[in-house]
């Protein structure tokens, strides 16, 4: 069953009377619980893909699906994550669980509700900080909140705008780990669409990964990640097919940089 389909969408807008693209006929596919990330080139429309996708942007061609439901706007279906968190800086770690689970579970009691996000805080070991404000958390305990308020959501699809780009090295590791333990441990895993500038942060979490080409963004090639789950990270980085794939990746993405490097030297050239 495709639970995401993406059907020739592109975004154009004009910018001082010039029209600008960001995305070109992009056609993408995900089928039930895949993992899929998306790498590319900054400004190849990575962002406004997720954006699309979410409901929060309208595609200037093209429409996408979600089941057989087509996508007019942000919905309770489809949970999201950025980079900057956007948790409520005036609600404590627990109102913000609290608050997202009361407006996706409406037939759910107030006791209910409260010990789901007891539950999720517990989980993410926020347990000692569910009275504290999110300008009081660290990056990656208020990342760890996002993710949780995302999976306490119960949404058909996750959708991930580099969610960890901003964390210390240790803390991304850490919330890989705790992404994989909690997309996993149900009997279902949910479809997942996964922004990212790391190479191994993708073999490490994904089923696919979709290379993007420079802005205006399309889609390069489509790389099948066939470890097996779940993965162990010591292992993973020592198996002669992963350096492969790191490598052959790599050498893609290096491909696209020089291609943006120079288009951006001769548009640099054509205002000269």
């Amino acid at each position: 069953m495709t639970k995401i389909e993406i059907n020739n969408v592109s975004m154009h807008y004009e910018i001082d009377n010039h029209n600008l693209s960001t995305l070109e006929n992009i056609n993408l596919n995900l089928e039930d619980g895949e993992f899929v990330s998306i790498i590319g080139p900054s400004g190849c429309g990575k962002s406004t893909l997720i954006d699309i996708i979410a409901g929060l942007k309208k595609p200037s061609k093209g429409e996408v699906k979600v089941g057989d439901e087509k996508v007019y706007g942000p919905g309770p279906d489809l949970g999201v994550v950025f980079q900057d968190y956007s948790l409520f800086p005036w609600m404590t770690s627990f109102e913000n669980l609290y608050f997202a689970i009361e407006h996706t579970n409406k037939n759910s009691s107030k006791e209910e509700m409260s010990a789901k996000a007891k539950k999720y805080l517990e989980i993410v070991g926020l347990s000692n900080f569910a009275s504290k404000f999110p300008n009081t958390l660290s990056g990656g305990m208020r990342q760890r909140l996002a993710i949780a308020r995302m999976f306490a959501t119960n949404p058909k699809v996750f959708l991930m705008d580099e969610p960890f780009g901003a964390l210390d090295a240790l803390n991304r590791v850490h919330m890989q780990d705790l992404l994989l333990y909690l997309w996993s441990r149900g009997n279902s895993r949910e479809t997942t669409l996964y922004v990212t500038h790391d190479v191994d942060e993708a073999i490490l979490l994904s089923d696919k990964i979709v290379i993007m080409t420079p802005s205006p963004g399309k889609i390069k090639d489509i790389i099948e990640v066939e470890f097996e789950r779940p993965r162990c990270r010591s292992n993973l980085v020592k198996c002669a097919e992963y350096i492969r794939l790191r490598s052959d990746l790599l050498s893609i993405l290096n491909e696209e940089m020089l291609d943006a490097l120079s288009l951006q030297k001769k548009h640099m050239r054509d205002l000269v």
